[in-house]
This record gives C-alpha cells, sequence and structure tokens, in this order.
C-alpha cells in the first residue's frame, strides 16, 4: 500500500520558484508523487501560502498556474475548528506548523515531508526532508 505523504509549503516553493540549492530534491521528489509511488496530501493554509509567496516573485498569473499544477498531482486534507484550536492550544511555537502538524495527523499522513524538519520535531509522524523522503519512498 502505498505511503501517505502530507507536503509542506517549503518543498512545493522550491519546485516552482526553482530556488537553489534545494530544487533538485524537491523536484525529484515531487516527481515521484506524479509518478505515483506515494500519495500526496497537503492542506488549504500550504496552498496559500505558495500562492502568496510565487505570486509576490513573480506574478499571479504564474502563481495560479502552480497551484493547477499542483492541484492534478497533490490531494488537500482538511483543515477544522479542532485542528486550529489545537494548534492554538499547543505547546509549539510555530502556529503555523501546529496548525500543519494536526491536519497531517488527522488525516492521518505516514511522513511530513518539509526542509523546516526542526520546526516539525514534536510530531507524532515521521519528519523527513525531501532527500530523506526519498530514500524512504524508493526503498
Amino acid at each position: 500500500m502505498a505511503k501517505c505523504v502530507f507536503i509542506d509549503s517549503d518543498v512545493l516553493i522550491d519546485v516552482f520558484s526553482e530556488r537553489k540549492p534545494f530544487y533538485s530534491d524537491s523536484a525529484y521528489f515531487l516527481e515521484l508523487a506524479e509518478k505515483g509511488i506515494f500519495l500526496a496530501f497537503t492542506s488549504p493554509l500550504v496552498i496559500a501560502n505558495v500562492y502568496y509567496v510565487l505570486q509576490k516573485f513573480s506574478n499571479k498569473a504564474t502563481a495560479m498556474t502552480a497551484i493547477r499544477k499542483i492541484r492534478t498531482v497533490i490531494g488537500i486534507v482538511d483543515m477544522n475548528q479542532r485542528i486550529v484550536d489545537r494548534a492554538i492550544n499547543s505547546s509549539f511555537s510555530d502556529f503555523e506548523d501546529a496548525m500543519q502538524i494536526y491536519a497531517a495527523e488527522n488525516a492521518v499522513m505516514d511522513i511530513i515531508v518539509t526542509r523546516n524538519v526542526e520546526h516539525f520535531k514534536d510530531s507524532n509522524l515521521s519528519v523527513l526532508n525531501p532527500s530523506e523522503a526519498i530514500g524512504v519512498l524508493e526503498s
């Protein structure tokens, strides 16, 4: 059975902005999702973050094209009042990351993939950077 993987904003921004030196690993990681090696998911908040960053550094049309591409490969997990309340009452230092963690846990993801592994260290899920995830998912 394919693993369910939650993808954080930074990985997607790395790919669509071709941010060096992170682009190669993140792009290859997303290629694995396109090939069906794993089931890819993210949250509505990640989609909004990616759109916001991309349109600031390019334009709205380019950002929307990226969001459309993301949606052809990546599913969206629910984010609701319970998840927000858990994040509010959590000990995580980054509120946004807490929301991502609880959304991923609620959706029963196997792995969270982010470049900010340190921000997710207290997650109950396995947290890997794109390079580590490639190794796990290809084995």
